[in-house]
């Protein structure tokens, strides 16, 4: 019927098949990984250490016309020990560097803070 050199016998070029196979790979994976870190967050014992935030900072991304923020808390607990949580903006907009008080967190994360002394 056609006479064209990228099918041979009604099969499909190699990269046809190629880019389908990867697009679907990278899914996976990227669930994969989203299905990780919600088990492993789930999973771990939820903790609650007397720390002090010791850094706020926030991450602004624009994507063409639109823009969001990630916002991120650090705390340092008695023993030395640094734990990066994300938190919304209402949490974020709520606490100083330099507050002192009982850090709830299980994983990754955020759960409350309750200001101390």
């Amino acid at each position: 019927m056609f006479d064209d050199p990228f099918f041979d016998a009604g099969e499909m070029p190699f990269f046809f098949r190629l880019i389908p196979a990867l697009v679907i790979i990278f899914f996976v994976v990227f669930i994969g990984l989203l299905l990780y870190r919600l088990i492993k967050n789930a999973t771990s014992p939820k903790e609650i250490v007397l720390a002090t935030l010791i850094d706020k900072n926030a991450a602004t991304r624009w994507n063409g016309e639109t823009s969001s923020t990630d916002y991120m808390l650090t705390f340092e607990d008695a023993h030395g020990k640094r734990i990066a949580l994300d938190v919304n903006r209402k949490i974020y907009s709520q606490l100083i560097v330099g507050d002192s008080g009982r850090l709830t967190y299980q994983g990754s994360w955020f759960k409350d803070f309750e200001r101390v002394g």
